[in-house]
């Protein structure tokens, strides 16, 4: 339900992440217009580890925004995503700074 309304909302979405998005942290991120991360910032979808489907419509988004190789490794391999990859992945999707402090 969610995700149609984020899609849907007239306004910009900002998203503001300082240290680790876990799960939906990191699947809304494909759904926002705007994305700010501190450079410490850690991204993972821990869905097959814990046996759920992947939730927020990313089955759907990530592999337009990433590729099915890199979904692999992000969503099935557990692979842990920085900042600059976080960067590099959703750059299709929204515009997203990484801020240094």
């Amino acid at each position: 339900m969610y995700p149609q309304a984020l899609m849907k909302f007239p306004k910009p979405i900002i998203a503001v992440v300082n240290g680790p998005a876990i799960g939906v942290g990191v699947t809304t991120l494909a759904l926002v217009d705007v994305v700010f991360a501190s450079d410490n910032s850690t991204f993972q979808t821990p869905f097959s580890r814990v046996g759920i489907t992947p939730e927020a419509g990313s089955s759907h988004t990530f592999p337009r925004l990433m590729g099915y190789a890199k979904v692999w490794l992000v969503a099935l391999l557990l692979q842990t995503m920085f900042a600059v990859d976080a960067q590099n992945t959703f750059t299709f999707s929204c515009t997203f700074l990484i801020i240094s402090y």
